[in-house]
C-alpha cells in the first residue's frame, strides 16, 4: 500500500530530527512527509537551524508548512493561525520563523529549550525507481540568555515633630521611613543632630 510509511531519528545532543516518509511513492502524484525538529536543551536557545536535503535527485519539494508541537507531541492546532507558516518554492516565510530556501534548506529561525516544531513537505516523485533523499542538520547557533532584575530603590525618610516645647519637656519625634522605588534596601542607620540642650531616649519602632 502506498500509505504505509517508516522513520528514522538522529540525535546531536541537543537537537533531535525525527523523519516520518511514505514506503512507497507514486510517480507523479503528490504525497506528504514529516519532520519533527526538537531542541532537546533545558537552557539553549538555538537560532538558525538549518536542515539540508541532500542526495534527492527525483524529489521535488513543491511546498512546506510549519506547526509548533507541545511537550507531548501533539500539534497545537487550537492555537493561534499564527502557529502554522507554509512555504513554498518561491515564497519566504522567515519573518514567520521559517524559510524554505529554494525547496532543499529549511530554515527555523529559533526554538527556545524543549520546543519542537513540524515541518510537512508536500513533493512529487518524477522517476520510478528507489529514492533516496538524505537530511542534515547543516548548521545552528546555540545561546544561553542570563537575566537580571534592575532595580532603583527610592528612601523615602519624614520627621515629624512639635514646633515648640517647654523647657524639660518630654517631646515625640516621628520617623516615617519608606521604600517608594523598587528593589530591597539593606540594612542602614537614621542619624540625627539633635538641638542644643536636647537628649535623646529611646523609642520603640514599627
Amino acid at each position: 500500500s502506498p500509505n504505509r510509511t517508516g522513520g528514522t531519528t538522529f540525535n546531536d545532543g541537543v537537537v533531535r530530527v525525527e523523519a516520518v516518509f511514505p514506503e512507497e511513492i507514486r510517480v507523479g502524484e503528490q504525497f506528504q512527509y514529516q519532520l519533527v525538529v526538537s531542541n532537546t536543551s533545558d537552557s539553549l536557545t538555538i537560532h538558525n537551524l538549518k536542515l539540508k536535503q541532500t542526495k534527492s535527485e527525483g524529489l521535488t519539494i513543491e511546498k512546506v508548512s510549519m506547526e509548533r508541537q507541545n511537550q507531548s507531541g501533539q500539534n497545537e492546532s487550537g492555537k493561534k493561525e499564527s502557529n502554522k507558516q507554509e512555504s513554498g518554492d518561491n515564497k519566504n516565510a522567515g519573518d514567520q520563523g521559517m524559510t524554505n530556501e529554494g525547496g532543499q534548506t529549511f530554515t527555523v529561525s529559533k526554538l527556545g529549550p524543549g520546543e519542537s516544531r513540524r515541518l510537512t513537505v508536500t513533493a512529487g516523485a518524477d522517476k520510478e525507481g528507489d529514492l533516496m533523499s538524505c537530511l542534515e542538520i547543516a548548521s545552528y547557533t546555540p545561546a544561553m540568555c542570563i537575566m537580571a532584575r534592575v532595580v532603583k530603590p527610592e528612601l523615602e525618610i519624614v520627621k515629624e515633630s512639635p514646633e515648640q516645647a517647654n523647657l524639660c519637656e518630654i517631646i515625640t519625634v516621628k520617623y516615617s521611613i519608606k521604600n517608594g522605588g523598587t528593589g530591597n534596601i539593606e540594612q542602614f542607620t537614621v542619624v540625627d543632630d539633635l538641638a542644643a540642650m536636647a537628649q535623646a531616649r529611646a523609642a520603640p519602632t514599627d
